[in-house]
């Protein structure tokens, strides 16, 4: 993308929900525990820092 990575800030983040995982783990006496492994989309969005704002 040709950016300076130098001149590279965090504008934006964020995340949300995605799917959940769900399996069983065996127990003893016939028993089982549910396993959860929740998912997020993280989404970070960067800008470069303009020159008037450098010399400021």
């Amino acid at each position: 993308h040709d950016l300076d990575v130098d001149s590279l800030f965090v504008a934006e983040a964020y995340f949300g929900k995605s799917i959940v995982m769900k399996r069983f783990h065996a127990r003893g006496r016939g028993r089982a525990s549910r396993i959860e492994n929740p998912f997020a989309h993280l989404t970070i969005v960067v800008r470069e820092v303009q020159a008037a704002e450098e010399a400021a």
